[in-house]
């Protein structure tokens, strides 16, 4: 009995080395076979660029994606931005003192002509 209890410990250990050996095998196997499958032929960094896992942005037609609500062309308009223009239009004619100021009197382009 002893005999044959030794015969099967022996086989026992043999099939859990053998299995430990496929299954790594396996994994490297598929391991090896996911890289090789993500280069498909020469590398070109021109063509392939980053190799993101992301879809590759497209700045011109999706802008920089900051804005949350969906604009629209004819409710907004074509939204010609001047961060210089627009920022001067709100503080021009504020202040009441110096070139901003308002006119001391009226004009009348009537009877000012006429007074010349």
């Amino acid at each position: 009995m002893s005999n044959n209890f030794a015969k099967r410990l022996v086989l026992a250990a043999s099939l859990v080395v053998a299995a430990t050996a496929t299954a790594t095998a396996t994994a490297a196997a598929t391991a090896a076979a996911g890289a090789q499958a993500s280069v498909l032929g020469a590398r070109n960094p021109y063509a392939d660029g980053a190799r993101a896992a992301q879809d590759s942005r497209d700045v011109f037609s999706e802008g920089a994606r900051a804005v949350q609500d969906q604009r629209s062309p004819y409710v907004d308009g074509a939204r010609n931005v001047n961060a210089y223009g627009d920022g001067a239009r709100t503080v021009a004619g504020m202040d009441r003192t110096g070139v901003s100021a308002e006119p001391a009197r009226a004009a009348d382009p009537y009877l000012d002509g006429a007074y010349a």
